[in-house]
């Protein structure tokens, strides 16, 4: 009877103390006790734009994630702790943050992995939690050429929490810095922006992603030197040969074929995406063939090399009319084309 009164004290007294245990919630499960969903607020500051890669349609960056959001479990008496907030940095802060309920936000259009680079955890006495990390980051572009080479592009961060639905967790629109002085090769800062939409997650539930980005304009001087300029000393061979035609209009004309071969594969070489978009520089470059081959044409037959003195007036003015109305009329429709898209 005595072993029995034992067993039954110990039973109760375990009860006592695993009851309030067993009863709470634990820190790391959803802060459901303020209604759901838990609506977070991101902040992105963009430090650095490292690399714009055409060729595999990425771009490397340093930027600053903040997330903020309200936990009431955290909540502690600041006259007691003699804080009013309590600060975690790198390793104690991500360890801190591995024992408390986390939004799990991270990068969907990331070609690899980010790589952290610090961290800051901020736990306020109220349960208010902002969470800032400093990463290395490797994002897919989408391109938009149909203005190449006078275009615009966004250069965006996805950011989406594909751990928990939308019912469960909101992405607030936040706000995107970028500093005054920020240079990207080849590229202008314009400006940022930031919108938020809903997409099916891996588990295939409905999840809301924000995109924070920056606009940035190709430099005019990038586009004149690297590929405005090489067209036209192309075009201009076959100009020449329309307008002294001789012995030497053959190896003019190969020559600027050639070369156009040359730049073109050069532009689809280094700017890979544009030949599947129709744009400005795509057309120049087709109205440049069929111009070198109008004028191998015309060198070939009204035009070839033959005495002045035998050929009649009419065929003199027909010979200076089509020489003319080539190149003027490629000019034209190359030119306008341009200005069109830019």
């Amino acid at each position: 009877m005595v072993a029995c009164g034992r067993l039954v004290a110990l039973l109760l007294t375990l009860l006592v103390v695993l009851w309030p245990i067993t009863g709470r919630t634990a820190l790391t499960d959803l802060p459901a006790e303020e209604g759901l969903p838990v609506r977070v607020a991101p902040r992105l500051t963009v430090e650095r734009v490292l690399d714009v890669n055409v060729k595999d349609n990425t771009f490397s960056s340093e930027v600053g994630l903040t997330l903020q959001w309200r936990d009431g479990r955290l909540a502690f008496d600041s006259i007691a702790t003699g804080q009013d907030e309590k600060e975690y940095l790198n390793e104690a802060a991500k360890a801190q943050l591995a024992r408390m309920w986390q939004p799990k936000v991270a990068l969907l259009n990331q070609s690899e992995p980010p790589k952290s680079l610090s961290a800051l955890l901020l736990v306020k006495s109220d349960g208010s939690v902002r969470y800032t990390e400093r990463l290395l980051t490797k994002a897919r572009i989408e391109w938009h050429l149909e203005d190449y080479p006078f275009d615009r592009q966004n250069l965006v961060w996805q950011w989406g929490s594909s751990d928990y639905s939308r019912e469960a967790v909101v992405l607030r629109t936040g706000s995107v810095e970028m500093p005054s002085h920020l240079v990207i090769k080849n590229w202008d800062p314009e400006r940022t922006i930031q919108a938020t939409a809903e997409l099916t997650g891996a588990t295939g539930r409905r999840v809301t992603s924000l995109t924070s980005g920056i606009v940035v304009k190709r430099q005019p001087m990038v586009v004149i030197t690297q590929v405005l300029m090489p067209f036209l000393a192309i075009t201009l061979l076959p100009m020449i040969a329309l307008f002294t035609v001789g012995p030497n209009t053959p190896t003019q004309l190969f020559t600027a074929l050639l070369a156009l071969l040359t730049l073109n594969f050069k532009i689809v070489l280094e700017e890979p995406a544009i030949v599947s978009v129709n744009n400005a520089v795509g057309d120049a470059l087709s109205m440049g063939y069929a111009y070198i081959g109008i004028t191998v044409v015309l060198a070939l037959s009204v035009m070839k090399a033959v005495p002045e003195n035998t050929l009649s007036d009419r065929m003199i003015a027909i010979r200076g009319y089509l020489k003319w109305w080539a190149a003027l009329t490629f000019i034209t429709l190359v030119g306008g084309r341009l200005l069109a898209s830019g």
